[in-house]
C-alpha cells in the first residue's frame, strides 16, 4: 500500500521548518508512525513499513534547490519480523533517492525500471537475500549500460568493477565470502552513481552566459535598429502600463505553478489589459465574452489533476450522428472564415475546403482532391509568397480539424475588435494572444500532449498511391504537426496582414518582435537559473523550447511576407 500526506510540505510552505506549527504537525505525523507500527505488532503478518520525505526544505520553507537542506530527507523503516535487518555498526547511514528504485521493487517483487541507476540498499535486505538481490540489481545495470556504452564511454575503473562483478555472479559461490561481494558492489554502485552523475549533471556555466550575454545583446541591436518603434512602445503616457503588465508577464517564467497554469495566467492578464484600455464599454464587453469563450478550449495539464477536467466536449467519443453535426457547423464556421480573409479571384483555398468537408461527411476521393490542390497552392507561393496564408488556411482546415475550427473563429473576431480601436497597448496584446492562442487551440508545452495525429490523417483513408508517397513522407508530416501546434502564432501573423493598416503594419510588427525577444530571453534565464529545480526537465525546459520554435517559426513567416 503507498500512501502520501502532504500536510507537512504545505505547513513548511507557510510557516517554514522552524515554526510551532511545524512541530505540532511533525507530532502528528509521529502519532500516525506509531499507530501504523503498533498495528503492525498486532498483526500476524509481516509487515514492514518505509516512511521517507521526497525533499527537505529551507529555512524559509522553500526547496527545489540544490542546497544540503533541500535535497537531503529523512528515511524511516520498520517491520514487525525481529531480526529482519542486518544493519552496518555504523551510527549513520546515507542513502541515495535513486537507490529506492530497485529496494523497493525487489520487496514488492517487480521489475526494476530499465534506466534506473540506483543499486539496492543492502544493509535493509535479509542477508539470506541479498546475493540474488544484488544480482538482479546488476544484470538490469547490464542491459541498461550495453544500451547506451555507443553514446556514454565508461571510465576504466567502472569497467574493471563491472567485469568483476560479472564474473562473481556468473561463477563465484556467494556463500563464501559474502562480505567481499557487496562490498565490490557498493564500490561498484559509487563508481557508476559518480560517473553518470558528472556526465548528467554538469552545465556548462560559461557557454550558456555566452548564449543569454548573445541574446541580450540581439534584443539590444533590435532596438537600435528598430529605435523609433521601441520609443513608441514606451512612450511616457503609456510607460508604467506597458511596464508592468511586461513584468507581470515575465515573472511567469520563474515559477512552476504559474507555468503549470500559464493558460490561466494568460487569460487574466488579457482581460486587465482590456479592462484597463480605454475602448469602449461594448467592445471590452465582447472582447472578454470571447475571451471566455475560449476557456472551455483550453486543456489540463497533468500536474493539473484531478482539480482541472477537461471539457467534455473536446474529450467525449460523440457518435456518428453528432459527430456529423458538428462537422456541419464546423464547415460553416470555415465558410465564413474563408469569406472574411480571403479573395474569391483566388479560389483554391475553396477548392480545399470543399474536399476537406466532404471528407469529414466521408465522401470518397475528396481527401485525394484536397492534397491536389496543396500542391497546387504550394507552386503558387513558390511563385507569389505572399499568398503563404492563404495555404496556411487551407492546411490548418484539415490539420486543426473541427473541433478547435471554433477556436480559430473566435480568435478573428477577437482580432477584429482590437484593430477596430485605437487600442494604447496593441503590441503587448497581440505578444500575449499569439501565446494564449497555443493554449486554446488544444495545446500545452508538454512533448507527451503535442497532437501527434496531426501527422498521421490519412491511416484510415484511401488515397491515390502517388501522393500517398508524398503526403506519408516525414517532412510533410512534419509540416502538418509545426503548423497545428503553433496555429496561434502563425494566424497571429495573418490576421495582423489581413486586419491592420498597412503602412502600420512594419512598425507594428516591429514593436512585437522587441517583446517577443526579451520574452525568449527572460525564459532563457529563467531555465538558467532554475537549472537545479526538481521540475527543470518537465516544465521549464519543455517550455523554453516550446517557446523558442513558437518564436523561430512565427518570426519566419513574418519575415518571408513582410518587409521589415
Amino acid at each position: 500500500m503507498y500512501s502520501t500526506s502532504e500536510s507537512v510540505d504545505h505547513c513548511g510552505h507557510r510557516y517554514g521548518p522552524l515554526h510551532i506549527e511545524m512541530k505540532r504537525k511533525l507530532n502528528q505525523m509521529d502519532d500516525v508512525i506509531r499507530n501504523i507500527s503498533l498495528l503492525f505488532n498486532q498483526s500476524n503478518s509481516s509487515s514492514l513499513l518505509i516512511v521517507i520525505g521526497d525533499h527537505g526544505m529551507t529555512q524559509q520553507g522553500d526547496h527545489g534547490g540544490d542546497e544540503l537542506n533541500e535535497i537531503e530527507t529523512a528515511m524511516f523503516i520498520y517491520t514487525n519480523k525481529p531480526n529482519y535487518f542486518s544493519l552496518s555498526q555504523k551510527n549513520e547511514k546515507t542513502v541515495s533517492q535513486i537507490d529506492l528504485v530497485p529496494t523497493l521493487s525487489w520487496f514488492l517483487h517487480i521489475l526494476i525500471p530499465f534506466s534506473s541507476l540506483g543499486m539496492m540498499i543492502t544493509d535493509i535486505i535479509p542477508l539470506e537475500q541479498r546475493y540474488f538481490s544484488m544480482k538482479l540489481n546488476f544484470e538490469q545495470i547490464e542491459i541498461y549500460l550495453k544500451h547506451i556504452s555507443f553514446t556514454l564511454p565508461l571510465s576504466d575503473k567502472l569497467q574493471e568493477l563491472r567485469s568483476n562483478l560479472h564474473t562473481i555472479f556468473i561463477s563465484f559461490n556467494r556463500e563464501r565470502n559474502l562480505t567481499m561481494i557487496e562490498n565490490l558492489f557498493n564500490e561498484f554502485k559509487f563508481e557508476l552513481q559518480t560517473h553518470f552523475r558528472l556526465q548528467w549533471s554538469t552545465f556548462n556555466i560559461f557557454r550558456i552566459i555566452i548564449g543569454l550575454i548573445l541574446m541580450l545583446i540581439s534584443c539590444l541591436i533590435f532596438i537600435l535598429i528598430y529605435l523609433k518603434s521601441f520609443i513608441m512602445l514606451i512612450n511616457h503616457r503609456n510607460m508604467i502600463f506597458n511596464i508592468s503588465l511586461l513584468l507581470m508577464y515575465f515573472i511567469i517564467s520563474f515559477s512552476n505553478s504559474f507555468i503549470i497554469n500559464e493558460a490561466m495566467c494568460l487569460y487574466f492578464l488579457l482581460q486587465t489589459i482590456i479592462l484597463i484600455n480605454k475602448m469602449k464599454i461594448l467592445k471590452k464587453f465582447l472582447l472578454s465574452l470571447l475571451l471566455f469563450i475560449t476557456r472551455a478550449f483550453l486543456i489540463c495539464r497533468e500536474e493539473q489533476l484531478p482539480y482541472c477536467i477537461d471539457s467534455i466536449w473536446l474529450v467525449k467519443k460523440f457518435s456518428d450522428t453528432s459527430d456529423y453535426f458538428l462537422s456541419f457547423i464546423a464547415a460553416i464556421v470555415w465558410l465564413i472564415i474563408l469569406i472574411l480573409t480571403c479573395n474569391y479571384s483566388y479560389f483554391l483555398p475553396y477548392i480545399s475546403y470543399i474536399s476537406i468537408v466532404g471528407y469529414w461527411f466521408n465522401i470518397p476521393h475528396t481527401l485525394s482532391i484536397y492534397y491536389v490542390s496543396i500542391m497546387i497552392q504550394i507552386c503558387f507561393v513558390l511563385l507569389n509568397p505572399s499568398r503563404f496564408d492563404k495555404l496556411i488556411y487551407s492546411i490548418l482546415i484539415f490539420v486543426v480539424g473541427y473541433r478547435f475550427s471554433f477556436v480559430i473563429f473566435f480568435q478573428y473576431f477577437i482580432y477584429y475588435i482590437i484593430f477596430n480601436d485605437n487600442n494604447q497597448s496593441v503590441s503587448l496584446l497581440l505578444s500575449i494572444l499569439a501565446d494564449y492562442f497555443f493554449y486554446a487551440t488544444g495545446h500545452q508545452p508538454v512533448l507527451s500532449q503535442i497532437r501527434w495525429t496531426a501527422a498521421f490523417p490519412t491511416l484510415n483513408s484511401s488515397i491515390n498511391i502517388y501522393l500517398s508517397l508524398i503526403i506519408n513522407s516525414l517532412i510533410v508530416r512534419g509540416i502538418f504537426i509545426i503548423i497545428e501546434t503553433f496555429s496561434g502564432q502563425i494566424l497571429n501573423v495573418i490576421f495582423i496582414r489581413k486586419m491592420y493598416q498597412k503602412k502600420y503594419q512594419t512598425e507594428l510588427f516591429k514593436k512585437i518582435l522587441i517583446i517577443d525577444c526579451f520574452k525568449l530571453m527572460i525564459t532563457s534565464l529563467s531555465v538558467f537559473i532554475l537549472r537545479r529545480h526538481l521540475m527543470l526537465w518537465k516544465i521549464f525546459c519543455p517550455r523554453f523550447l516550446f517557446q523558442l520554435i513558437g518564436f523561430i517559426i512565427k518570426w519566419l513567416f513574418v519575415f518571408l511576407t513582410t518587409k521589415l
